[in-house]
């Protein structure tokens, strides 16, 4: 849990109202950013803030409109379906899984 007062939202009202008026007026707390750096990730929409979070997300929307899920959406449940079954593997086999290898294809 994160140390001093945070808010969770659920009600889909409220969530669309906090990102509509991020970064302006909600503030990500400071250890998504140093996470992110740790894992080895490039500064990017989950982490950015203020100009660069909106520049983030106008770029990255376009990737979610409908048309475009429609079009990615078998490669996404193939790739699932993989790693489901990797897991399972490995689950019944009682190892364990290194999940900082496992983000990146040829490692794992």
């Amino acid at each position: 849990m994160p140390n001093g007062a945070f808010i969770a939202v659920a009600d889909p009202d409220l969530v669309g109202k906090v990102l509509r008026e991020r970064p302006d007026t909600f503030r990500r707390p400071a250890v998504l950013a140093e996470v992110a750096a740790e894992l080895g990730a490039m500064p990017g929409l989950f982490d950015s803030e203020g100009a660069a979070w909106r520049d983030q997300r106008r770029m990255v929307m376009q990737a979610f409109a409908p048309h475009a899920v429609k079009s990615y959406f078998p490669s996404l449940v193939q790739v699932a379906r993989r790693l489901q079954r990797r897991w399972e593997n490995a689950a019944a086999a009682g190892q364990a899984i290194d999940l900082v290898l496992a983000r990146v294809p040829h490692a794992a």
